[in-house]
C-alpha cells in the first residue's frame, strides 16, 4: 500500500542516514548536495536587520524551487538507501503492524444499522467507501479513484437515519476538500458539491435532510495563513452551495478564529463555539465563547434564527458533552478549573455564577468526556496515564475501570445499546485492543492482545523524573530491555512535542518495537506545553516562556547522558510539526548532545510565519514586545557557521497547508552550508501528501462518523459521537516520524 510503503521507506531511510550512531559516514558515501544560491535579502524588524539569504525558496510554485527540491530528494536517497538493515527492518515493522490490523478487524459495530466503513483490503488503496450488508456481503458506495488520480476519502459522516453519507475528497493529501453526498440505498452521488471545508466535520440535523458545516475562505495569492474568515452555514440536500443559509460569520479578514458546532442530543439546539489558540482534545479551542441556535423542533428544524450568546468573550475552552432530562446543557470546561470540570448550564440563564458542577475538578486531568446512553464516561489523565471512570447522570461516580499501567485510551464509543461501552487501549508494548463494558453491571471483557505484535517478555516501560533548567521536575517514559546495564553504550531515541496542550501519551508504535529489538532505548518526556497536567502545564511555555520547552528537552538529553543511559554519539531525537520546531531549535542550541536529528514538517522560521489561531500561544513578530523572544529561539536564525551538527533528516510536502514546505527548505539549506563535519544533512520532499500525510479509517455507521484527520499522537478528538478510526500505523505520527538511528 502507498501509505505503508512511504512510512517504511522513511523509517528505513533515517536508519540509513544515521548509519551506526557515533560513527562517521564513509567519505565516498557522503551526500553531494545540490547547489543552493543565496540572495541579498534583508528585513529590518523593529530596528533589527535580519538577513534572509534563502528567501527565493519561499516561492513554492516556482520551477526553480521545484527543481531544487527534487534534486535534494534525489541526493538524499543516496544515503537513505544505504543500509543492510532495510530488509530486516521492513519485515519487523510489518510484523508489529499486525497489531493494528487485528485492532481494525475487531472494531465493534456501532448502533443497529449496517456499518459503513472505508475498505482497507488489499487492492483498495485508496480506500473505498462501502456498506456492510446483513448478509455479510459488501456493497460499494464511493470509489475515490474514479474521481481522479491522487484522490482519497479523508472523512465521512452518515446521516442519523443512515440514508445518506457526506464525505470529503482530498487531492494529494491537501486539507482543502471537495465535499460530496452519496445516497446509501443505491450508491448515487448527489449533485451537492461544497467547497471551503477543512477540519470541522459536518453536523446533520435529526431529520437527516441537511447539515451544518464550517466554511473557510481560501488564502489569497501570497498569503501563508492556514485559515481565514470562518463562517457557519446550513446545507439542505439537493440544493447548490450558493443557496446555503449563513448561520454565523466572523469578521472579514480574520485569521485567528475557528468555529465549532455540535447538536444537542435532543436535536433542538446547535451549540456553537467561536475560539482561538490551540485546539485541545475533548475541549476545543482554549479561548472560546459559546453560542446557541434554537432549532425549535428536531423533526422539522428551523434554521432561520440567530444564535444567542451564552458567553461574551473568548476566555476558556468549552465542549458540549450532553444534556440533562430538564434541558440543561452539560459542558466540559476549564473555566475556574485548570484540570477541567463538567458543568450544567441553563441556556435561559447562562451566566457562570449560575453554573452547577456535575463532575467537579479533581486531582486528575479530565481529558475527555463521552455521553454513553444516560451515563458519562470520563477519560482522565493521571501522570500521563489513562484512567476511565463511569458517572451516573447526576454526576455520581459509579465505577472505575482498571487498566494496565502505562495505558492510553482512544476510540471511546457506544455499543449496540445504551448500556454498552467500547473503547481501545494500548501501552508502549501492547498493541491496541477493544475493551467491552456493560455499564449496568460493570462486567468488562478484554480480548487477549495479538501476541504476534507485542514484544512483552524481556522489555519494560518505566517512569522517571528529571530536573529542567529552572528546577521543574519533568516526567519521562523510558522503554527498554529489562536488566539494562547503564554504561552509556545504548542508542536512545527521544521523541518530543511540548506544545498546543497536546499530551504525549503511551503509544504502540511498530517502528519503536523494531528499534527495541535492535537494542535501542525509547524515551518520551512530557515536556511543558503539552496537556498532560492541565492548563497550567501548557501555559508555562506560552509566549515569552517558550524557551522552557527547549530547556526541558535539553535537560532530558543531559539526564540520559549523566545517568549513563547513553552518550552524545548514540543519542537521536525526532519530532513532527511543533515537534519539528522543537528538534530544529534544540539542534541549533545544543548540537553537541545529539548524533542524529529527524524533523518532520518542521516550523523553523519564527519571523516569517503567520501563526493565525496559534498567535496567542506563540506570539507574532509584528508585535515589538514579542519579536525579541521569537527571534531568540527561531531555529533558522540561531544556526552558527563552522559547527558540527547532528546527521539530520528533514521531511516535508509541497501540499502542507499548515507549515509551508519552505520552512524545511530554508533550514536544510542553511544547515548544509553551516555543517563543518561529515555528518549528512538530508531533505526529502513529497509532491503528494500534506501536513499529516494520509490517514486511515476502518468503520463508521448510521448516526456516527469516521475521521482520518488525526492529531499528532494518533488519538481521536473527543466528541459526543465517537470517532472510529485507525489510530496507529496510519496516523500522521507513524506515517512521517522516523526512527532516527539504529543499534549496533
Amino acid at each position: 500500500m502507498v501509505r505503508r510503503s512511504r512510512r517504511i521507506s522513511a523509517l528505513l531511510g533515517a536508519s540509513a542516514l544515521a548509519a551506526c550512531p557515533g560513527s562517521r559516514p564513509n567519505a565516498d558515501r557522503a551526500i553531494a548536495y545540490p547547489a543552493t544560491r543565496t540572495v541579498d535579502s534583508v528585513d529590518t524588524r523593529h530596528g533589527v536587520r535580519v538577513p534572509d539569504p534563502y528567501r527565493w525558496l519561499d516561492n513554492l510554485g516556482a520551477a526553480e524551487v521545484r527543481a531544487w527540491a527534487a534534486a535534494q530528494t534525489s541526493a538524499a536517497r543516496v544515503s537513505l538507501a544505504d543500509s543492510a538493515f532495510r530488509p530486516w527492518l521492513a519485515t519487523r515493522i510489518e510484523h508489529h503492524a499486525a497489531g493494528w490490523d487485528a485492532h481494525e478487524a475487531s472494531t465493534p459495530a456501532e448502533g443497529t444499522g449496517p456499518p459503513i466503513r472505508l475498505d482497507r483490503t488489499p487492492g483498495s488503496d485508496p480506500p473505498r467507501l462501502i456498506i456492510q450488508l446483513p448478509s455479510g456481503t459488501q456493497r460499494l458506495l464511493v470509489n475515490p479513484s474514479a474521481r481522479g488520480a491522487g484522490r482519497a476519502i479523508s472523512r465521512f459522516v452518515a446521516s442519523p437515519d443512515g440514508s445518506h453519507v457526506v464525505y470529503w475528497l482530498s487531492t494529494n493529501g491537501s486539507e482543502w476538500v471537495d465535499t460530496r453526498v452519496v445516497r446509501v440505498a443505491d450508491g448515487t452521488v448527489l449533485t451537492d458539491s461544497l467547497d471551503g471545508l477543512r477540519f470541522a466535520e459536518p453536523v446533520w440535523t435529526h431529520d437527516s435532510r441537511g447539515f451544518f458545516y464550517v466554511r473557510y475562505e481560501r488564502p489569497r495569492a501570497g498569503e501563508t495563513v492556514a485559515l481565514r474568515e470562518p463562517s457557519l452555514w446550513y446545507h439542505r440536500l439537493g440544493t447548490p452551495q450558493a443557496s446555503d443559509r449563513p448561520i454565523y460569520r466572523t469578521a472579514p479578514g480574520n485569521v485567528e478564529l475557528l468555529i465549532g458546532a455540535t447538536l444537542t442530543p435532543d436535536g433542538r439546539y446547535l451549540f456553537i463555539t467561536e475560539g482561538t489558540e490551540a485546539a485541545t482534545e475533548g475541549l476545543g479551542q482554549l479561548r472560546s465563547r459559546m453560542m446557541l441556535l434554537d432549532l425549535t423542533r428536531a423533526s422539522a428544524p428551523d434554521v432561520s434564527g440567530t444564535p444567542t450568546s451564552l458567553s461574551s468573550v473568548p476566555d476558556y475552552g468549552y465542549r458540549l458533552v450532553g444534556q440533562s432530562a430538564t434541558g440543561l446543557l452539560h459542558v466540559l470546561t476549564d473555566r475556574d478549573a485548570p484540570r477541567r470540570r463538567l458543568v450544567a448550564i441553563d441556556p435561559r440563564n447562562p451566566a457562570p455564577q449560575h453554573w452547577r458542577d456535575v463532575i467537579p475538578e479533581g486531582e486528575d486531568v479530565l481529558h475527555a468526556l463521552h455521553a454513553i446512553g444516560a451515563r458519562c464516561v470520563a477519560h482522565y489523565l493521571r501522570d500521563a496515564q489513562a484512567v476511565v471512570r463511569v458517572f451516573a447522570p447526576d454526576g455520581r461516580l459509579e465505577r472505575t475501570i482498571d487498566l494496565p499501567p502505562f495505558s492510553s485510551v482512544f476510540g471511546v464509543r457506544q455499543g449496540a445499546s445504551d448500556d454498552e461501552l467500547a473503547f481501545s487501549s494500548m501501552t508502549f508494548l501492547d498493541a491496541p485492543v477493544w475493551w467491552h463494558t456493560n455499564l449496568a453491571t460493570g462486567r468488562t471483557t478484554v480480548p487477549s492482545p495479538p501476541t504476534a505484535s507485542r514484544l512483552g517478555g524481556p522489555y519494560e516501560a518505566t517512569r522517571v523524573r528529571y530536573p529542567s533548567k529552572d528546577g521543574t521536575l519533568v516526567p519521562m517514559f523510558l522503554v527498554h530491555r529489562k536488566g539494562l546495564v547503564l554504561d552509556g553504550s545504548h542508542p536512545v531515541l527521544m521523541d518530543g512535542y511540548g506544545a498546543s496542550h497536546d499530551p504525549s501519551l503511551p503509544t504502540f508504535d511498530e517502528g519503536v518495537q523494531a528499534w527495541l529489538e535492535l537494542g535501542g532505548v525509547y524515551a518520551s518526556p512530557n515536556l511543558r506545553g503539552g496537556g498532560e497536567f492541565g492548563r497550567a502545564w501548557y501555559e508555562a511555555v506560552t509566549l515569552e516562556r517558550k524557551q522552557h520547552t527547549f530547556d526541558d528537552f535539553i535537560a532530558a538529553a543531559e539526564w540520559l547522558i549523566r545517568e549513563r543511559w547513553t552518550s552524545p554519539s548514540r543519542l537521536a531525537m525526532r519530532g513532527m510539526s511543533n515537534g519539528g520546531l522543537l528538534v530544529a531549535g534544540t539542534l541549533a542550541q545544543r548540537p553537541d548532545l545529539f548524533a542524529v536529528a529527524v524533523a518532520q514538517v518542521p516550523q523553523t522560521d519564527g519571523l516569517r510565519f503567520v501563526r493565525g489561531r496559534h498567535t496567542a500561544q506563540f506570539g507574532t513578530p509584528s508585535n515589538p514586545a514579542q519579536f525579541p523572544f521569537l527571534y531568540a529561539y527561531s531555529p533558522l536564525h540561531q544556526l552558527k557557521p563552522h559547527r558540527c551538527y547532528p546527521a539530520t533528516l528533514f521531511t516535508t510536502a509541497f501540499n502542507d497547508e499548515r507549515v509551508p514546505a519552505w520552512h524545511a527548505f530554508k533550514f536544510a539549506a542553511a544547515l548544509q552550508a553551516a555543517q563543518d563535519c561529515d555528518r549528512p544533512i538530508a531533505l526529502r520532499v513529497d509532491t503528494a501528501g500534506g501536513h499529516s500525510g494520509f490517514g486511515r479509517v476502518v468503520h463508521g455507521g448510521p448516526g456516527g462518523h469516521a475521521d482520518v484527520r488525526r492529531p499528532r499522537n494518533g488519538y481521536p478528538h473527543a466528541s459526543r459521537r465517537p470517532i472510529v478510526q485507525r489510530s496507529g500505523a496510519g496516523s500522521p505520527v507513524l506515517e512521517t516520524r522516523l526512527t532516527a538511528a539504529r543499534a549496533r
